[in-house]
Order: C-alpha cells, then structure tokens, then sequence
C-alpha cells in the first residue's frame, strides 16, 4: 500500500461485523442507507443508481435498516477508546446519533466539504 500501513489493515468479508471476533480500533463502513421511495424516484436511465444492485443502496422504508442492524453489534467489537464510521444521508445523522446512544456509544456527525451531514461516527467509552 502507499500509505506503509498494509501490515496493519485486514479486510474481511462476510454478513455485517459477523466475521470479526475479536475487538476492533475502527469499523468504517458504507452501508445501504437509501429508502426505498428515494431510489424509485431517483432512478432513470442516466442515474448511476440505475446499474446498483437494490441491496447494494436501499435499506427500508427509511433507509436504516442495515444500518440498525451494525450498530447494534458495534459494542461487541468495538475495542475501548474504538470508533465506527457510518455513511449516511444528511437527513438521517440525527437518528443514527440516537441508535448508537441507545447502544451505549458516543455519537458525533461529521460534515462533508459541502456542509452536509454525510458521516456518523460512533466512539465507545
């Protein structure tokens, strides 16, 4: 890697965090986050989401779906002092703040370089 940091980065593949036993610094992940209603709007034959398998970019009715379904394992892997990273729409930063509250984890949003809520970190104690 370009960066000098491959001996310290594992990639695993699998259903959500279920691939990882052990305790993690970071999760950083961009899950399927749109609603159904926003992708059947949204697609036409010049949008890009046209090409997207559904599961790949809509999760329900509001979009939170898998994103519940993360963080509601995050405090089994996330290590003390650990964050997750959580892809979103602006208009849902303020729910995943309170799912990862609920969870016992700190919740913080993060902007864009447009100002858009687009990040949610979730840290634990």
């Amino acid at each position: 890697m370009a960066n000098g940091v491959a001996d310290r980065i594992e990639f695993r593949h699998g259903d959500l965090l279920a691939p990882i036993t052990e305790r993690v610094d970071i999760v950083c992940a961009n899950l399927p986050y749109l609603t159904d209603a926003s992708v059947a709007q949204g697609v036409g034959e010049r949008s890009s989401l046209a090409f997207e398998p559904r599961a790949a970019v809509v999760a329900g009715p509001d979009g939170l779906a898998v994103i519940r379904r993360c963080v509601a394992d995050l405090p089994r892997v996330l290590a003390p002092a650990g964050a997750a990273f959580l892809e979103c729409d602006p208009p849902q930063a303020a729910a995943i703040v309170g799912l990862l509250e609920a969870s016992g984890l700190r919740g913080e949003i993060l902007r864009d370089l447009s100002g858009n809520e687009r990040v949610v970190v979730g840290r634990s104690p």
